[in-house]
């Protein structure tokens, strides 16, 4: 055996720790730029950019609290057995991670990093995140549904 329970244990509280210092800066982040657009009198989430991180940010929500059932699988498998529970979350994340990726392509498209990021520059920093995607999606894939 690779891990033994107490390796398994220590990821999962780095997991668990990491996970919620992410979802604290990230609706930190979405305050402050809420805050800004409202003290500016700007319009909300206008752009595909905004709307598409308003929902990724819901949706984090969502995954968060999709992964209690994991945490405490009684009540979920009562619905689901566990190895669904765990496709289901992966491929959740998958799709957040998807979110994620459009909603920074989207930023990339902004006036501001147009005019400062151009040529070849511009579309590394736009494929870059795609090429994470597309490996993340074939981890998931290899990991959870072509074993």
């Amino acid at each position: 055996m690779l891990f033994t329970f107490y390796d398994k244990l220590k990821y999962f509280e780095r997991k668990m720790f990491s996970s919620m210092m992410q979802r604290v800066i990230d609706v930190a982040g979405f305050v402050v730029i809420f805050y800004s657009k409202w003290s500016r009198n700007k319009s909300h989430f206008a752009s595909w950019h905004g709307l598409i991180g308003v929902i990724t940010v819901v949706y984090m929500a969502l995954q968060c609290i999709g992964g209690v059932n994991l945490l405490y699988p009684q009540t979920a498998l009562r619905l689901f057995r566990l190895v669904s529970l765990k496709q289901l979350h992966a491929t959740s994340a998958l799709l957040l991670f998807s979110l994620a990726v459009a909603s920074l392509v989207t930023g990339m498209l902004s006036k501001w990093f147009v005019a400062s990021v151009t040529g070849t520059s511009w579309y590394m920093c736009a494929v870059c995140p795609m090429l994470v995607l597309t490996m993340l999606a074939s981890q998931v894939n290899s990991a959870y549904f072509f074993t």
